[in-house]
C-alpha cells in the first residue's frame, strides 16, 4: 500500500517573490502559497531525501482560477534522482481546479520531483505538494497530516 509523501526540502525553483517562498509549497497549510512574479514557465525542484516508487502527484490549487498553476495550459512533471538530468517527462496535463489536484498516473523511481508550468502567467501560485510512493515506505522527516494524523501523535498531539 502506498502513501502521500511530503517533500523534505525544495531543491531550486525558478525565483520567488520575499512574502510567498517555495518552501510554503511544503509547510502543510493550503492558505500559504509560492509565487513568483516574473514572466516565464515556472518550475519547482522538490528533494524527497531519498529514492521513492513516485506514481502520482498532487496539488493544491486556491480558489482563484486566474492564479492557478499551470493553468488551462497545464503542467509537465518530472521524476528524477539527478537534479540535473530529467529526461522525459512523466505526466502532462491539466490541474486547473480549485482544491486538492490529482495527476494521472505513471511509474518512476527518484528523489527529486519538478514541476514545469506550461504557462508563462506572473499571477500563477503554487499551495501545496504531494507525491504518492507507491513502495508506502515514509521516514519520520515526511510524515504530515495527510497520512492520518500520526505526526500529530508523535509530536504529542494527544491529550492536549
Amino acid at each position: 500500500m502506498g502513501t502521500w509523501t511530503t517533500p523534505s526540502a525544495i531543491h531550486s525553483k525558478c525565483g520567488e517573490y520575499a512574502l510567498h517562498p517555495a518552501i510554503d509549497t511544503i509547510d502543510d497549510d493550503t492558505a500559504s502559497y509560492w509565487r513568483h512574479n516574473a514572466t516565464c514557465y515556472h518550475w519547482i525542484i522538490f528533494d524527497c531525501s531519498q529514492t521513492y516508487s513516485f506514481s502520482k502527484i498532487k496539488i493544491y490549487q486556491g480558489t482563484l482560477s486566474t492564479a492557478h498553476f499551470g493553468k488551462a495550459d497545464g503542467l509537465d512533471v518530472f521524476v528524477s534522482d539527478d537534479p540535473t538530468n530529467w529526461g522525459s517527462a512523466v505526466w502532462t496535463g491539466v490541474l486547473n481546479a480549485s482544491g486538492w489536484q490529482q495527476s494521472g498516473s505513471f511509474n518512476k523511481d527518484g528523489r527529486y520531483v519538478k514541476l514545469v508550468s506550461k504557462n508563462d502567467d506572473t499571477a500563477q501560485r503554487l499551495y501545496e505538494f504531494v507525491a504518492y510512493d507507491s513502495s508506502g515506505f515514509v521516514p519520520y522527516p515526511n510524515l504530515s497530516s495527510r497520512d492520518g494524523g500520526i505526526h500529530s501523535i508523535l509530536s504529542g498531539g494527544i491529550g492536549r
